[in-house]
């Protein structure tokens, strides 16, 4: 499978079957390490030849003894994030095919299957949510000094000899309580209210996401 860009030279579309097997029982393009995955240049819509086993000549003719179909074939097109909006690059989109099987014996000569094609667009986030984490850390020590010094204002304002005996100690900790989930809920409000801005402002918010074709560069390029 080839993709054409906007010079007319032709670039590889790498395959990646998602249950291939390796001869050793494996099957590394279900891992989540990328760097374990096996691409290929060639897939079948279907295949009969894989599943002629050793005698299945009848007649002087291969006969299968099973039947292998792509059942779901995706185009992931993924962007690479960049801190300079004009400067975000596609990376070179890859296809996913998983098969699926069935015993020749069990298929009737009208049946049909159901295979879907998708086209899969995906913006990697782990830079924003790397930044988001450190947000969070940040902001849970400052929400825990902010709520320590609300807390202690409170028990200056109120101190527990201007409380009857029987209230004193459950005032304290009930304001203490409150003051602690309060100041926590309005800051992570603000961190993930931010955090879900700047997604959304960075993909939805481009003018070219819903084309995500390449522009510019070589075909034979990593980065379009």
């Amino acid at each position: 499978m080839y993709l054409e860009d906007t010079t007319g030279k032709l670039a590889n579309v790498p395959v990646l079957i998602k249950n291939y097997r390796t001869a050793d029982g494996k099957f590394p393009n279900q891992e989540p390490e990328k760097e374990n995955w096996i691409f290929s240049r060639r897939f079948l819509i279907y295949d009969t030849v894989s599943g002629i086993r050793s005698g299945g000549f009848v007649g002087g003719e291969a006969v299968p003894q099973v039947v292998r179909w792509a059942s779901t074939i995706t185009l992931k097109v993924t962007m690479e994030q960049d801190e300079q909006e004009s400067s975000k690059k596609l990376l070179r989109p890859y296809l996913i095919v998983e098969y699926r099987e069935r015993d020749v014996s069990t298929i009737s000569s009208s049946e049909q299957v159901q295979a879907a094609l998708q086209v899969d667009y995906f913006s990697d986030y782990e830079s924003t949510l790397t930044q988001a984490l450190t947000a969070f850390c940040i902001l849970f020590v400052a929400a825990v000094f902010f709520a320590g010094l609300r807390i202690y204002m409170f028990f200056r304002r109120n101190p527990r000899s201007a409380l009857r005996d029987d209230e004193g100690g459950a005032a304290h900790l009930r304001m203490s309580l409150y003051y602690i989930l309060d100041t926590w809920s309005t800051f992570m409000y603000a961190l993930l209210g931010v955090t879900t801005l700047v997604i959304t402002w960075t993909y939805k918010g481009q003018e070219s996401a819903a084309l995500l074709l390449p522009e510019l560069g070589e075909a034979s390029a990593p980065l379009y």
